[in-house]
């Protein structure tokens, strides 16, 4: 694994949240409440660690030009990690 495998992996292991979120992102694109209702936590938490999720590539906005009912998606990348956050 090369050093910005490790970083990502790290920084999604060391969260029960973000590896939750992960986890919810999985099968469909979900909004922040959505999010928030399946991960058991505030949609203000889960809203920033989307924000970190986007600015490591593991997410993106589908919809980011809406101000309300905004929906995410795993990129690539994110869908690449899940191999590692369920094992």
């Amino acid at each position: 694994m090369d050093e910005e495998t490790l970083n990502l992996l790290s920084f999604l292991k060391v969260s029960p949240y973000r590896r939750k979120i992960l986890i919810s992102l999985k099968d469909e694109n979900k909004t922040p409440t959505q999010i928030s209702n399946d991960v058991d936590d505030r949609v203000f938490h889960v809203s920033k660690i989307l924000r970190e999720f986007k600015d490591r590539g593991l997410a993106v906005c589908v919809n980011e030009h809406k101000r309300k009912y905004r929906y995410y998606q795993l990129t690539e990348k994110g869908r690449s990690f899940l191999k590692y956050i369920e094992e």
